[in-house]
């Protein structure tokens, strides 16, 4: 852990201070590099105090009909889409329909291991992850209720629970189920019902098999010449919970600023008192989908099959990066860059993407 956070002041320095305008030499730096990425394509968009600093998309939503790019085109999210299911989770708190601190047994019976919401919330549960319990017989999209399938016929766990970090794509593939039993609908439903639809986010959907999302981006990787090809889903790629979220840039604007009015819940609040704290790192942890360093900054990062995101907040502050190309995260290091010209030197963005994977 110690070697993710080395640079960890740089990183604040970066989120403290950006000015409150940005200059023409700032924007036209950005410009440039959006101009110059090869295709597929991405989004960033900055926002400070209220003011959208920057809104920019570049390439193609779509290589086979050359769809543009747009601030609306909805991407995959991958692991951001796990701040979507700790809310589902904290509503549903807030309705009194469960406690965070209650057993997982309680809404999956057949839970033989002794952990709880608030550990499956933090990463600190200990299960084993999904991934590691397929084989080769798998010809179709694993679903949540599979995840659950392969997890429940044993009592294995890392180790004991609450007393370790180790990020877990299976902890949040079940906490979708306890959101379904909790709430008596669908976990798709309920998100829509509670979070989208009331925010505004028209363009915010849970990914489902031949249904039709017109804004839809899709996922491209890069194959073992280096070419770009048609990467937009995987075996591990439909499980919700952890990671099927599709959003805009625009949307995605409408969440930060909801979580900025603490419109839903007051979301630094409840992480501030139910963060893990990362021991070797003191003011670092992880909670509720986000992690955690000191000033009250918030990121994540998110990484699949074809897509690659970043999302930086602290305060009224939001940087964002989207992209429907795999493994181009490093772009999002020449955006931090050119702020660093503005701000301070040296922040090591790489830090970040490994946080979270």
């Amino acid at each position: 852990m110690s070697e993710l956070f080395k640079h960890k002041y740089w990183l604040i320095w970066a989120v403290l201070f950006v000015p409150e305008g940005v200059s023409g030499q700032w924007t036209a730096r950005l410009d440039s590099l959006l101009a110059r990425r090869e295709s597929p394509g991405a989004v960033v968009l900055i926002q400070q105090n209220g003011r959208t600093l920057y809104r920019r998309a570049a390439g193609y939503a779509r290589l086979d009909t050359r769809k543009p790019m747009t601030t609306g085109s909805a991407l995959r999210m991958a692991s951001v889409s796990k701040q979507f299911t700790a809310m589902a989770v904290l509503l549903l708190e807030k309705e009194g329909r469960l406690k965070l601190d209650d057993p997982l047994s309680r809404y999956l019976p057949e839970s033989k291991r002794p952990v709880t919401l608030q550990q499956l919330l933090t990463h600190t549960s200990g299960i084993p992850d999904y991934e590691e319990r397929m084989d080769t017989t798998w010809r179709r999209q694993l679903l949540d209720r599979d995840v659950w399938d392969l997890l429940k016929k044993d009592t294995v766990t890392y180790f004991r629970p609450g007393t370790a970090f180790r990020y877990s794509n299976s902890a949040f593939c079940l906490l979708s189920l306890v959101v379904e039993k909790a709430s008596g609908m669908p976990y798709a439903q309920f998100l829509q019902e509670k979070i989208f639809r009331p925010l505004g986010m028209t363009h915010t959907f849970l990914y489902e098999e031949r249904a039709g999302h017109p804004e839809r981006a899709l996922g491209y990787a890069r194959n073992r010449e280096g070419k770009i090809a048609d990467s937009d889903q995987s075996l591990t790629s439909a499980t919700r919970g952890d990671g099927c979220v599709y959003t805009s840039a625009d949307d995605y604007l409408r969440w930060h600023e909801a979580l900025s009015r603490n419109q839903l819940i007051d979301m630094s609040e409840k992480v501030r008192g139910r963060v893990f704290p990362f021991p070797d790192h003191p003011g670092y942890g992880y909670g509720f989908g986000w992690f955690t360093a000191p000033g009250g900054t918030f990121f994540h990062s998110g990484s699949t099959c074809g897509f690659s995101n970043v999302v930086i907040r602290r305060g009224d502050l939001l940087i964002l990066f989207f992209s429907n190309l795999a493994d181009s995260h490093a772009f999002f290091g020449k955006v931090l860059g050119v702020l660093d010209a503005a701000l301070a030197p040296g922040t090591d963005w790489e830090m970040l993407h490994r946080l979270t994977n």
